[in-house]
């Protein structure tokens, strides 16, 4: 065999290699010119959209597609990322031969020559259906549970209400306190799909009611917090945030609360070290008794947490030193 030969040899292994390593794919594979017309097409493409490599090399959407509508809507989206010379990613629903519709999700990249200059377009392609079938019947589930929660909350706050009927006012307006702070974290959870929510978020759900005209700042590390460990927090800073406005900084026209944390990894958990620091406020004595705040506020700490709750009745103001160690769902941002 000649040079010639040789060099045609070798560029039919090649071709017949790619065409074996696109075939065993079971993500869709494709290339397309300029003018959308298919320049190559996987056996998962060809299975998808009913036709054989000669039916389909050549043409473009709708030229083959059974859905007029559907196919400039694909085409569209092929256009805008030949324009704009981008990789993009883009969620697309398709309609097979068998009428049964589909969503799938594609990663699409300009195809360039050896000058640069974009020639066509290439994509992978997975079928995604049933995984978004699945996050929406998951977030309606979700959603379900919000509102039977946020439906058995009133009804203990009415309960509540009857209970408390014959005590003093407070009693029953720090009880309510708390359980508001709890629909606020669970708030905040329902929005992180129950699965976590960043830190920032959580402090600042919790402390909304107490933040008087730049009186309170908050500032720390980015992490995410698993479910129980927000709304632990949640619940410290409410009874934080409570006592503040009833005896402490911000029960004065001056007083201001500085919050500030940490995040950290430790072994195989995350350990938070959150600081509470009160100025500006009346004199602070220390009380004679601890109250149910400050057994909350240690109880939670202390708990699952493994961690534990520093309360130093300062004179200038109080100083809350919180430290927790929580679970590897929890995660440190970047």
């Amino acid at each position: 065999m000649d040079d010639k030969g040789r060099r045609l040899s070798a560029v039919i292994e090649s071709e017949h290699l790619l065409a074996s390593i696109g075939d065993s794919s079971a993500e869709l594979l494709y290339a397309k010119d300029r003018d959308g017309r298919l320049l190559y097409a996987n056996r998962a493409t060809l299975d998808v959209i009913g036709l054989t490599a000669e039916e389909a090399i050549g043409k473009n959407e709708l030229e083959w597609h059974d859905n007029p509508e559907e196919a400039e809507t694909i085409m569209a989206i092929d256009r805008g990322v030949m324009e704009r010379g981008e990789v993009e990613r883009i969620d697309e629903m398709f309609t097979t031969p068998g009428g049964e519709q589909r969503i799938f999700h594609s990663v699409k990249a300009p195809l360039r020559d050896e000058t640069g200059a974009v020639i066509g377009l290439v994509g992978v392609t997975s079928d995604v259906t049933a995984q978004r079938h699945a996050e929406e019947h998951r977030d309606l589930l979700i959603h379900e549970l919000n509102h039977r929660v946020k439906n058995t909350l009133a009804t203990v706050q009415s309960l509540a209400f009857q209970s408390f009927r014959n005590c003093p006012p407070e009693a029953f307006d720090l009880f309510e306190g708390r359980l508001a702070a709890l629909s606020r974290a669970h708030d905040t959870l329902t929005h992180g799909l129950w699965r976590s929510a960043p830190i920032a978020d959580v402090v600042a759900t919790a402390l909304e009611p107490f933040r008087f005209a730049g009186r309170l700042t908050t500032d720390g590390d980015g992490c995410r917090l698993e479910a129980g460990a927000a709304l632990a927090l949640s619940m410290m800073l409410h009874e934080l945030g409570t006592n503040a406005c009833k005896y402490g900084a911000l029960s004065g026209p001056d007083g201001k609360v500085a919050v500030r944390w940490s995040c950290a990894e430790a072994g195989d958990k995350i350990h938070i070290h959150l600081r509470w620091e009160e100025s500006g406020g009346p004199p602070v004595v220390e009380p004679e008794r601890r109250g149910f705040g400050s057994r909350l506020i240690e109880r939670q700490a202390r708990g699952e947490y493994g961690g534990s709750a520093r309360l130093d009745f300062a004179p200038t103001g109080l100083i809350a030193e919180i430290e927790l160690n929580v679970r590897p769902e929890t995660r440190i941002e970047t």
